[in-house]
Formats: C-alpha cells, sequence, structure tokens
C-alpha cells in the first residue's frame, strides 16, 4: 500500500484509504475543495499521475505526493494561461477573415481548424472557473461565437465568416478576456 503525502506531510485515513488512484485524487479534490485548496500537481513512484493509469491500485506504488495550490492562486495561474493565449488567437482569428477575403479557401481553412482547435482547448482550460458568474456568462458567450464562427468555416461563406469574426466572435473574446483580468486581479 503506498505512503500517501499531501505538500509533504504523511496522510493518515480514518478507516480504509481509497484502493485506487482515481479515488484518492477524488477524495483528496473534496478534501482540500473544502479547505479552499486545489491539486496542483500529484505522483505515483515519481511519476506524474496524469500519466499513468488512475485505476491501478495505490498497493502497486510505494509513494504518492500530492502537490496543493491556494484556490485563489490556482485560478490566477489558470486566468493568466488563458490570458496568454486569448490574446494572440482574437489577433489571429481577425487575421484570418481578412486572408479568406483574399487568398483562395483552400490554402486558409488549415489556419482556421488550427485557431478553432486552440480556441476551444482555452475555452475547456477556462470551465474549471465556470463556479464565477461573470466567468460563465462570458465563456457561454465565447463558446457560441465560437460555434457560429466554426460553422461560417465549414459553410465556406467567406463574407459570413468575416462577419461572424469581426461582430461575434473577437468581442465575445475581447469580453471574456476582460472578465478574466478582473478575476486575476481579485485573485491577488
Amino acid at each position: 500500500m503506498a505512503v500517501v503525502y499531501i505538500d509533504g506531510e504523511k496522510v493518515v485515513f480514518d478507516g480504509e484509504p481509497p484502493a485506487t488512484l482515481g479515488a484518492l485524487t477524488d477524495l483528496l479534490m473534496q478534501v482540500l475543495g473544502q479547505s479552499g485548496r486545489v491539486i496542483s500537481a500529484a505522483a505515483a513512484d515519481g511519476v506524474a499521475v496524469q500519466e499513468l493509469d488512475a485505476s491501478r491500485a495505490l498497493a502497486s506504488f510505494d509513494r504518492v505526493e500530492i502537490t496543493t495550490l491556494p484556490q485563489a492562486k490556482a485560478e490566477r495561474r489558470l486566468c493568466e494561461s488563458v490570458l496568454e493565449v486569448i490574446g494572440p488567437i482574437r489577433a489571429r482569428v481577425e487575421e484570418l477573415a481578412v486572408e479568406a477575403l483574399r487568398k483562395p479557401w483552400p490554402e486558409v481553412v488549415g489556419a482556421f481548424a488550427e485557431a478553432a482547435g486552440t480556441l476551444g482547448a482555452a475555452m475547456e482550460n477556462v470551465g474549471a472557473l465556470a463556479h464565477i458568474d461573470a466567468v460563465r456568462t462570458a465563456v457561454e458567450a465565447a463558446v457560441a461565437a465560437l460555434g457560429r464562427w466554426v460553422e461560417a468555416v465549414h459553410g465556406g461563406e467567406v463574407a459570413r465568416l468575416a462577419l461572424a469574426t469581426k461582430d461575434d466572435l473577437a468581442p465575445a473574446l475581447g469580453r471574456l478576456a476582460e472578465v478574466l483580468r478582473a478575476v486575476k486581479e481579485a485573485r491577488g
């Protein structure tokens, strides 16, 4: 059975410890969440947990180490990482909309797919802040705008795409960035 450490301190379980890494992580997320902390990293025998099969029994490990952060700090870091993506990708989709008006569609469609993938990943990441009403509202608007933008990309309708970018997606990303900057500041 693995010995579990949180921030360097050995964990003593009341009763039977969880049987798998997945169950351990779920339990710790619940307990830590009540104390305003979140898991920032986890390793079993020195290997990052995300690289392991979470269904493996804890008995197959000697040592599980969990590192935590205050939730406010984790939220601030998340805001920072998403903000690093939103500005450049907003500029890129605006640039692509102009390129689509000037170049043959087959030359730009791949770049649109890449931008959509980057935006989708950013929206997924910021979903961890959905418990904040302003973030949830801004994310919902940005995801809806992204959906309309992707429809225009799939339709190959260049004029509709340019309008969807200028009037819908770019402003929605701008509003999301404003909200994330406010959350970042509030989290110190």
